[in-house]
């Protein structure tokens, strides 16, 4: 009898064991969305003066792509210009023109989708992306 026992004793601890040490899933890394308000500046190469700048990113149904509004330099929301937007791979290209000139501008940068933050962002004259300037943007 001793040896039923022991040996149910032993059986109870070991399947304890075996149910408590259940791995627990990773936790998955929230991803902040591209899509929204982002305020900042741009310089020209040779001029280290901030200009304002703002965007709209909208997405337009199809995963990494959608719309960008433009707007002007007081911060009033007035729309100046429009384009597309595309992220793939967390490069964030937007390719827009202002309101009357036919001047394609494409800003680049790497999207942090963990932190939600712009970094390297360089822009050009489309179909260069550098030989423009650089950019910093802040979501809203």
């Amino acid at each position: 009898m001793k040896t039923i026992k022991i040996t149910y004793l032993a059986l109870v601890l070991i399947l304890s064991t075996l149910v408590s040490c259940k791995k627990d899933e990773p936790t998955p890394v929230p991803t902040i969305p591209v899509d929204g308000i982002w305020i900042g500046h741009y310089t020209t190469i040779g001029d280290p003066t901030e200009y304002y700048l703002s965007f709209e990113l909208k997405n337009d149904g199809v995963p990494g792509n959608g719309i960008v509004n433009v707007f002007d330099a007081q911060g009033n929301a007035t729309k100046v210009g429009t384009g597309n937007y595309t992220l793939t791979d967390n490069i964030l290209d937007i390719v827009f023109t202002y309101s009357g000139n036919p001047t394609q501008l494409i800003y680049t940068a790497f999207y942090d989708s963990k932190d939600g933050t712009i970094n390297n962002a360089t822009w050009g004259i489309k179909p260069s992306k550098t030989n423009g300037g650089t950019w910093m943007m802040t979501k809203q």
